[in-house]
């Protein structure tokens, strides 16, 4: 009775693109119902470093990566790992993870090949108000710019906006003396 799937996390740079786009053909197959919702920015960004794509630029290798995946069943991106936007917040809280600029870029490249994404917001942890500010601002102005670039009814665009408290316990982050 499913109609959707979310897959992130679990990253592992021994396995080969392939076996991320069988894994996707595999669901698509036994489950055509469901709606494939799956690989956030960080991990798309994660996918360009291992397996690379042509081009010079960021975008034209996350276009390639993007294209094998949803070529594969990829339907729409979650907006995992948007965290904070603000470089000084970013640096402490998002180790491992691409920066703002390759996560809008992520989100742009999905929205020109007419996928839908979410974006994310985690908040109370070390961010203050402006860095909230700055980090809603820049999605609404890349979803101005997908709305304004592909309409309503053509490309990409953002279709939820989740913001979610930081949750301490268990967690690294949690352990740091206030």
């Amino acid at each position: 009775g499913g109609r959707q799937i979310l897959m992130q996390g679990g990253m592992n740079p021994d396995l080969p693109l392939s076996w991320y786009t069988e894994l996707l053909e595999a669901i698509g197959d036994r489950f055509p119902q469901v709606h494939i919702h799956a690989f956030s920015p960080p991990e798309i960004i994660e996918f360009v470093h291992w397996f690379g794509g042509p081009g010079d630029d960021l975008a034209s290798r996350v276009r390639w990566v993007l294209q094998q995946l949803q070529a594969a069943g990829l339907q729409s991106i979650p907006g995992g790992g948007g965290e904070i936007f603000a470089p000084a917040v970013r640096r402490k809280i998002g180790l491992g993870k691409c920066d703002a600029d390759a996560w809008l870029t992520v989100m742009r490249v999905a929205h020109e090949l007419g996928m839908h994404t979410s974006a994310t917001m985690m908040f109370g942890h070390i961010e203050g108000v402006a860095d909230r500010i700055h980090h809603m601002d820049l999605v609404r102005r890349a979803q101005d710019r997908s709305i304004s670039d592909f309409g309503l009814s053509g490309g990409g665009r953002y279709v939820s906006f989740i913001s979610w408290p930081f949750q301490a316990d268990n967690s690294p982050l949690g352990r740091v003396p206030e």
